[in-house]
């Protein structure tokens, strides 16, 4: 289903909770109950230490165990929620010619892409210390994408036919299994950049996706064209193996033949142990010659591993995106957030976080370190909502970025 922009907020808010349903409301209903898990908890144990009451610190055990059973719980029915409420692409007339980037991938990379980074299982935990806030911390790799590459343009995928609802991240646009090459190569040709996933299943034939690529490179010129490696080296070079061999397929059917300097790098060295996000892009020159950019996190800040790896392809990956951007001919207007329900959100939350630290602060027996620690629960808690509401807008702006032409070549 595809929203008209001439939907105001209240049709949003209906169109939300109608297609939500439960979800949404469950989705509310955890997020509140939650961080409130945690807090008794932690104030039973104040308590029980102050009191020495065993009481006091068994229901703060319970609460606790409650609270992160219901954050397990909440990040399984915030995706099922958002996913439901995703608006979709009804017809290719929707995509003007030159407005979108097209993202091409096996679907086998779906399920995987679709899941949000580890440190989003504790997110309420950093929202309660102040660290961390709900959006950031529950986006998936696959919104990662949307990010950095919608401010080329919209930022499009075709969806699986028999999925029930798309995955977060690009809208989707939903083709029959029959006959499906000819609307995707119309559809690479309108594109103003189209970007692909290297890698196919250990299951899979790989026929769609090096078809795809292909065509690519048959009908575009090279500069719209990047290639993203996130796969472990043998889908990679299963990949690297079915690409040559369709163009030997192709040139004994219609006598497409591969350009001469179209060969494909060898797969990257590991540079970090176990999950690593993406471990590069490989772009094209003239006639096709490919370039590797690895995202090296070794200069990157941070203690963890996983830490480093996410900032060096955030960073890394933002600057190959502007460095392809340089490249196309077209202009990409990037839309202001809208802040107003941003700051109406921002002045109930600190009315309420100042409100109730005055009413601790007056209570006249409580210990001073008691009094220190209750407005502390409080206040970090409304860091960590300002924190979501902020990113929440300026994740939010990119589905207004418009794209016109010019006469830049």
């Amino acid at each position: 289903m595809s929203i008209p922009e001439s939907t105001t907020d209240t049709d949003l808010i209906k169109y939300i909770v109608q297609r939500g349903g439960r979800y949404f409301l469950l989705d509310i209903l955890l997020g509140v109950v939650t961080p409130i898990g945690f807090l008794a908890g932690v104030f039973s144990f104040v308590y029980a230490w102050t009191d020495e009451s065993i009481s006091w610190a068994l229901f703060g055990l319970l609460s606790l165990v409650s609270a992160v059973v219901c954050m397990r719980l909440h990040r399984v029915v915030a995706a099922e929620s958002r996913r439901r409420v995703m608006p979709t692409i009804a017809s290719v007339k929707e995509l003007p010619a030159r407005s979108f980037v097209l993202y091409l991938r096996s679907f086998t990379f779906d399920d995987e892409l679709a899941k949000a980074s580890r440190r989003g299982r504790w997110v309420f935990i950093g929202r309660l210390l102040g660290f961390g806030d709900r959006h950031e911390n529950l986006k998936t790799e696959e919104q990662g994408l949307f990010q950095l590459f919608g401010t080329l343009g919209n930022f499009v995928a075709v969806g699986h036919p028999d999925e029930p609802y798309p995955h977060l991240g690009a809208q989707r646009l939903y083709l029959p299994k029959e006959g499906w090459r000819p609307e995707v190569g119309a559809l690479m040709r309108r594109a103003r950049a189209v970007v692909f996933m290297a890698g196919i299943g250990p299951s899979e034939s790989a026929e769609g996706t090096v078809w795809e690529f292909s065509e690519a490179v048959r009908t575009l010129p090279p500069s719209r064209v990047i290639l993203l490696v996130r796969t472990a080296r043998e889908s990679y070079d299963g990949f690297r193996e079915a690409i040559t061999a369709e163009f030997s397929r192709r040139r004994r059917q219609d006598g497409l033949v591969a350009p001469r300097k179209l060969k494909l790098p060898d797969f990257p060295p590991t540079q970090c142990a176990g999950h690593a996000p993406l471990r590069g892009a490989i772009r094209f020159g003239e006639d096709w010659a490919p370039e590797f950019v690895g995202f090296t996190p070794a200069a990157e800040p941070g203690l963890a591993p996983r830490l480093r790896w996410g900032t060096a392809v955030r960073g890394q990956l933002r600057n190959l995106v502007a460095q392809l951007e340089e490249r196309l001919p077209e202009t990409v207007n990037q839309p202001e957030a809208r802040w107003s329900r941003a700051l109406a959100a921002c002045v109930i939350v600190v009315a309420s976080s100042a409100f109730s630290a005055y009413l601790m602060l007056q209570s006249p027996n409580a210990p001073g370190l008691e009094k220190t620690l209750n407005v502390l629960l409080v206040t970090l808690p409304a860091i960590g909502v300002l924190r979501g509401v902020i990113s929440g807008e300026l994740f939010l702006r990119i589905y207004d970025v418009k794209v016109t032409p010019t006469g830049r070549k």
